[in-house]
């Protein structure tokens, strides 16, 4: 009881009336509110609907000697939990940013960041077929493959360059029949990425044996490069994914019947025509040397490479793609491309 008649007092003296004042407007005897503040009595129930209207108060409150805090204290939940929701917000936005930002920088830092290229190239008595070349932003990887040549030659050494306004600058030399080396980005490094494509454009290949060398232009063909934003897996993998075409063995027979064997190689077959000598080798290489001019045509089956060589002026050879039309960039290509083609469809009859 004391603390309801205390609750009555300070709700009285907020208004700042006294016990007359308020025993009036009930209407009670100042008596009565004296016992309630004091906490002698309570007031009975219609008393109490009366100091809930002239305090504005609950019945609860009245009874429970103090305001009930129920409400400001869910207006402050509910501010609280605003201000929480708030942060949340503001957070997964933030992480939303950054992992964008992330992957703007991750895409723009790993798109097209992978190459790999394949390495081939031709001369009189050596050939390059299976040569891989790797480039990504941190290192490169160059593998020449396997040299294919008469067991006559011994491979002693061999030198990897290009052509810079007619200067040899040497990348990479090795003593052996192979070559297999890493570089990376940076001092001393074998590549310079700011010319990686005029290099590749014009790189050659030195092959020493005992008693001289030969020099073949190497053809870099681009095979994959990582610029697929989406990768899916390939309903079957075996024969028949390769890029490398199969030969055509209705070709092939056509060569065997048309051709003779040669004299030198029984495994090869050979046909002359007027000054011409042609040749088909098992590994589907088709070979044709011209007396005048002096040059050499040596054209892959399996990959359509065409390679070129003028024993007159080394400068005038090339390495092109080629499926009757070849990707030429010049007049002299398309030329010599064409002749290629007329020869050999020529021996077919």
């Amino acid at each position: 009881m004391k603390k309801i008649g205390n609750f009555i007092k300070l709700l009285r003296e907020e208004k700042g009336w006294t016990q007359e004042e308020l025993a009036a407007k009930i209407p009670v005897s100042r008596q009565a509110v004296s016992k309630w503040e004091q906490g002698q009595r309570i007031p009975d129930i219609i008393t109490i609907e009366r100091l809930k209207s002239i305090f504005n108060v609950t019945t609860d409150e009245l009874l429970a000697g103090e305001r009930n805090p129920q409400e400001d204290i869910t207006l402050k939940l509910y501010s609280e939990t605003n201000k929480k929701k708030r942060l949340v917000k503001i957070l997964i936005l933030i992480i939303l940013v950054l992992l964008l930002i992330f992957l703007i920088y991750y895409f723009f830092n790993q798109y097209k960041s992978l190459k790999i290229y394949r390495v081939t190239g031709f001369s009189d008595n050596y050939s390059i077929k299976d040569g891989i070349f790797l480039v990504n932003k941190e290192r490169i990887y160059f593998n020449l493959g396997n040299i294919d040549y008469d067991n006559d030659y011994n491979i002693t050494s061999l030198t990897l360059y290009y052509l810079d306004n007619n200067e040899e600058i040497n990348i990479y030399e090795n003593v052996g029949k192979g070559m297999l080396f890493r570089d990376y980005p940076g001092y001393d490094e074998y590549f310079n990425n700011n010319k990686l494509d005029y290099i590749l454009d014009n790189l050659y290949l030195k092959i020493y044996n005992e008693d001289s060398y030969e020099t073949i232009k190497l053809d870099i063909e681009e095979d994959y490069i990582n610029n697929n934003l989406f990768f899916f897996k390939r309903a079957k993998i075996g024969y028949g994914t390769s890029d490398i075409l199969k030969p055509d063995a209705e070709l092939i027979n056509k060569i065997k019947n048309k051709y003779h064997e040669c004299e030198d190689n029984k495994n090869n077959y050979c046909y002359d025509i007027d000054s011409i000598h042609i040749a088909y080798m098992p590994d589907n290489l088709i070979y044709i040397k011209t007396k005048e001019p002096n040059e050499m045509f040596l054209y892959d089956i399996s990959t359509n490479n065409l390679n070129y060589n003028n024993f007159n002026n080394e400068n005038l050879d090339f390495v092109s793609k080629c499926n009757e039309n070849c990707e030429c960039l010049d007049e002299f290509c398309k030329e010599k491309s064409q002749k290629f083609f007329n020869i050999f469809n020529r021996s077919l009859g």
